[in-house]
């Protein structure tokens, strides 16, 4: 059995050379328990998973954006309703030079 462990772990290592999570059935039980899982792109570079700082930016940066997307329907809005009071006003206008 130790013989095929050896064997999964040089093709592990010749598949990613940069390194690779140790599978639990391969990991001797002396081994720290194994670090937080990272993911791996297609070409095996490690993507560690983010902090708490950046974590905490996306969360401000989904916020933000949601607000700019309210600030700028609010100003469509009010673009509407001007022309609208501006039509309005014109009306008006008009029915009062009638008379």
């Amino acid at each position: 059995m130790e013989t095929e462990k050896l064997e999964t772990l040089a093709e592990l290592l010749q598949k990613y050379p940069n390194g690779f999570p140790m599978p639990d059935h391969l990991r001797p039980p002396e081994m720290l328990p194994k670090p937080p899982p990272c993911r791996y792109c297609e070409c095996g570079y490690i993507i560690p998973e983010p902090t708490e700082e950046e974590l905490k930016m996306k969360a401000q940066q989904a916020k933000i954006e949601e607000q700019s997307q309210a600030i700028n329907t609010l100003t469509e809005s009010m673009k509407f309703l001007t022309e609208h009071l501006a039509k309005l006003t014109t009306a008006f206008n008009e029915i009062v030079k009638e008379k």
